[in-house]
C-alpha cells in the first residue's frame, strides 16, 4: 500500500519542477519581448524625429543610440542584433535574439527560443508641423488672407 506513493511522487515531482521552471523562462521571455519591442520603438522613433538628416545619417545614429539603449536589462537573452532601415518616409528598427532554455531540449524538440521584432516610426518634422498648425489658426481666424500664403 506504501509503494504508490513513492511512484506517484517519482512522476508528479519532477513535472512539478519542470512546470516551474518552464513558468519562469516564459515570464523571462515575455518580459525580453515587451522590453524589446518597446526599446525597438523608441530608438524607430528617435530616429525619426531627425528630418534635416540623411536616411545614412539616421541609420548610424540609431545604431549608436541603440548601444546605448539596449543595454544589460533583459534576462538570459543571448545574442541581441539590432539593424535599423531608414528612408524618406519611415524609419524600421529590427532587433532578434534568443534565449537558450536547457531544460526544454528533451520535452520540446527546441532549446533556443527565437525572438524577433520589428518596428517602425513614420518621420516627422516637429518644427514643420507646428508652423504649419500655427499657420492654418491664423488662415482660420482670420488673421491672414488664404491667398497671401
Amino acid at each position: 500500500m506504501g509503494g504508490f506513493f513513492t511512484v506517484e511522487a517519482a512522476v508528479i515531482v519532477p513535472l512539478t519542477i519542470f512546470l516551474f521552471c518552464f513558468l519562469f523562462y516564459l515570464t523571462f521571455y515575455l518580459y525580453n519581448r515587451c522590453v524589446v519591442s518597446q526599446d525597438a520603438y523608441l530608438l524607430a522613433f528617435r530616429g525619426s524625429l531627425h528630418c534635416h538628416l540623411y536616411p545614412e545619417e539616421i541609420e548610424q545614429y540609431v545604431l549608436e543610440q541603440s548601444e546605448l539603449k539596449m543595454g544589460r536589462k533583459y534576462i538570459a537573452l543571448n545574442g541581441l542584433i539590432s539593424a535599423v532601415e531608414a528612408d524618406a518616409e519611415k524609419v524600421t528598427v529590427k532587433a532578434t535574439g534568443g534565449m537558450k532554455t536547457s531544460f526544454t531540449g528533451q520535452f520540446l524538440h527546441q532549446q533556443y527560443w527565437n525572438l524577433s521584432i520589428e518596428r517602425e516610426a513614420g518621420k516627422m518634422c516637429p518644427a514643420e508641423f507646428i508652423r504649419t498648425a500655427r499657420l492654418m489658426k491664423k488662415i482660420h481666424d482670420g488673421q491672414i488672407n488664404s491667398k497671401e500664403k
